[in-house]
């Protein structure tokens, strides 16, 4: 009797053993989905977030050169309202000249608007006529691209020093080659 009790007991644990074991297995079974699972909702918000991220990038990108694109449009707004105050009636004729010369050596209007207006603005207040200072004006801007290019220099910075020259601070012009004294300004003023 007590070997058939141990017998039955351990059936009884064997059986036990098997059951635990297969539910341990179910277990894992399902751990193993939900661990699954988990990866793969978390790879879903993964490519989810890079989406978004390159979405987010890409708006960007959009409004910022719709931006470039308003200020440049506000930046030749100023540039054709100061060419018409300083020059005046012969505001068109600059424009023209402006886009004929800025096509002809690859440069942009507005840029070679702003050059001639510097001088304009300059020779006007200085005693010159709207018309023999717009004349000035163009050959200046067109001497002055001359001179950058020759010296490598920026179209800006030699318009400044020869706006720095007109106003008697000949030493500015002197590194292009040009030299300006007050003795020959006094000669060609006297023989004028």
């Amino acid at each position: 009797r007590a070997l058939k009790q141990d017998i039955i007991a351990r059936s009884k644990l064997s059986t036990t053993t098997l059951t635990l074991s297969a539910s341990t297995n179910t277990t894992n079974k399902s751990l193993f989905a939900l661990n699954h699972s988990a990866r793969n909702t978390a790879g879903a918000f993964s490519v989810l977030r890079s989406k978004m991220l390159l979405v987010s990038f890409a708006v960007g990108l959009m409004v910022n050169s719709f931006k470039k694109l308003v200020d440049a449009s506000a930046e030749v707004e100023e540039v054709l309202n100061k060419v018409t105050v300083v020059f005046g009636d012969q505001a068109q004729q600059v424009i023209y000249w402006a886009e004929t010369f800025g096509n002809s050596i690859g440069r942009a209007t507005d840029e070679l608007l702003k050059l001639a207006s510097t001088f304009q603005d300059t020779l006007v207040p200085m005693g010159a006529t709207r018309d023999t200072a717009t004349a000035i004006s163009i050959s200046l801007t067109k001497l002055a691209l001359d001179v950058a290019s020759f010296n490598n220099k920026l179209d800006a910075d030699v318009v400044r020093d020869f706006q720095s020259a007109m106003v008697g601070n000949h030493e500015t012009v002197r590194k292009y080659g040009i030299v300006i004294t007050e003795s020959a300004l006094k000669a060609k003023a006297f023989e004028m």
